[in-house]
């Protein structure tokens, strides 16, 4: 069988991190630079725990954050290091944003906030993935409905303002956690969540929101429990080969791995072999 997991990750997910400073010094000068790291890591650990907690104080009045709030939240994670997006989550601004989003909800015209929400949502799920599963672990049961919610509504027209930029994001937040082992199957139980994808791997979404809901469906493939019950969900895999039609060598190459991993079950394999549309392509 092939591997196909992680057949995409996105080049900003695989950063090294780290920060910057002289790799070749030798004797005191190196303690000092670990010091001078630590220090300054120290400082934005506690900056972030700040910015976390006036996050949740604003959840819990009901109310969410001001525009220079967001503006200094997203200059800390908009970044491609993933050791900080790591400090970022364990710093608990991930656990603070779904609260917020939480609020953001329940209230009315508020497009605009749900997208810088998911937006650093988002960048800060570009950590590892321990850090990724941890954060999935205490807050996925939240978090993930919210999401399945915000495409829906991106989807049948309730979110208005910029909902091409929002279901990017909801997306690539699930195909991250798609990549997690104790995430597949809670996903998949998730009341909606595959008629969901489905939705969108059929609407006029960004050829970039498709690739990455294939690639997640791909991911969530990778487990042999799954696979026959992807591969039966009614449509599924009629849409996903309908977007062959549309020539873009990236979407063909995550239907081709999604495929394969699919194909792993002796089941589908048989029903494959049986499938006119699957064997013309």
């Amino acid at each position: 069988t092939v591997d196909y997991q992680n057949v995409r990750k996105e080049t900003d997910c695989t950063s090294l991190g780290g920060y910057e400073g002289s790799t070749c010094s030798l004797g005191r000068s190196v303690t000092h630079h670990h010091e001078n790291t630590k220090t300054i890591r120290g400082k934005r650990a506690d900056k972030l725990k700040r910015i976390a907690g006036g996050l949740l104080d604003a959840a819990h009045e009901n109310t969410v954050f001001s525009h220079f709030e967001y503006c200094e939240l997203h200059k800390e994670v908009n970044h491609s290091d993933e050791t900080k997006h790591d400090d970022e989550v364990e710093a608990g601004i991930a656990t603070a944003l779904c609260a917020t989003l939480e609020v953001l909800m329940s209230m009315q015209n508020t497009d605009v906030e749900i997208r810088k929400t998911c937006t650093d949502l988002e960048l800060i799920y570009r950590c590892s993935n321990e850090c990724r599963s941890d954060s999935f672990d205490n807050i996925g049961h939240k978090l993930v409905p919210m999401l399945l919610k915000i495409t829906k509504m991106c989807l049948n027209g309730s979110i208005k303002h910029g909902s091409d930029l929002v279901i990017k994001r909801t997306v690539k937040i699930l195909g991250y956690f798609a990549l997690l082992d104790n995430a597949r199957t809670s996903l998949m139980k998730q009341s909606g969540f595959l008629y969901t994808f489905v939705k969108v791997m059929g609407s006029e979404v960004s050829s970039t929101t498709k690739v990455d809901s294939i690639w997640m469906l791909a991911n969530l493939a990778f487990a042999d429990s799954l696979r026959e019950m992807i591969f039966q969900y009614p449509n599924l895999v009629t849409t996903l080969i309908g977007n062959m039609q549309h020539g873009n060598k990236e979407i063909n190459s995550e239907i081709s791995a999604t495929l394969m991993n699919l194909s792993a079950s002796s089941a589908n394999r048989v029903a494959m072999a049986n499938d006119d549309d699957i064997l013309k392509k």
